[in-house]
C-alpha cells in the first residue's frame, strides 16, 4: 500500500500507455452518444479527463482507504487526436505534514507519442495513512 512515508516529492510514479480503440470508443459513446461525432477526429475532452483520471488509479495502485481529493486543477493544451497513442504520467509534487494532517500534491498528464502534454492536471489530496 503506498503510504505517505513512501511517497517522495519530485519523483514520478509511472507511466502508462493508452490506445483509444474501438471498444473503448464504443462505451463512451454508450454512455455520451453522438459525442465522438461531434468532435470529429479528436477524442472529446471529457474522454481525455476520464483516461487521466484511470491512469491515476492504474499508476497508485492500492493506497489508503479515506483519501480526500480535496483539489483539482486542469490545464488544457491542443486536442488529443483520434486514436492516438497516449501516455498517462503521475508524479508527486509534494507532500506536507500540516496540524497532522497528511497532505499530498500530484501531477497527471496526458500526452501524445509525440510529446505534447494535451492536459495536465494538479491533484491536492488528504492522505489517509
Amino acid at each position: 500500500m503506498l503510504t505517505f512515508d513512501r511517497l517522495e516529492p519530485d519523483k514520478l510514479l509511472g507511466e502508462i500507455r493508452v490506445l483509444a480503440d474501438t471498444e473503448r470508443l464504443a462505451q463512451w459513446e454508450v454512455l455520451f452518444p453522438d459525442a465522438l461525432a461531434a468532435a470529429a477526429d479528436r477524442l472529446p475532452w471529457g474522454l481525455v479527463n476520464a483516461l487521466m483520471m484511470r491512469g491515476y488509479v492504474e499508476i497508485l495502485g492500492e493506497r489508503p482507504k479515506g483519501n480526500v481529493h480535496a483539489e483539482q486543477s486542469l490545464a488544457w493544451g491542443p486536442a488529443v487526436p483520434a486514436r492516438a497513442d497516449i501516455v498517462i504520467s503521475l508524479t508527486c509534487l509534494r507532500k506536507e505534514l500540516k496540524w497532522d494532517r497528511r497532505w499530498v500534491w500530484f501531477d497527471s498528464r496526458v500526452c501524445s507519442g509525440a510529446g505534447v502534454v494535451h492536459l495536465q492536471g494538479t491533484m491536492k489530496l488528504l492522505w489517509a495513512a
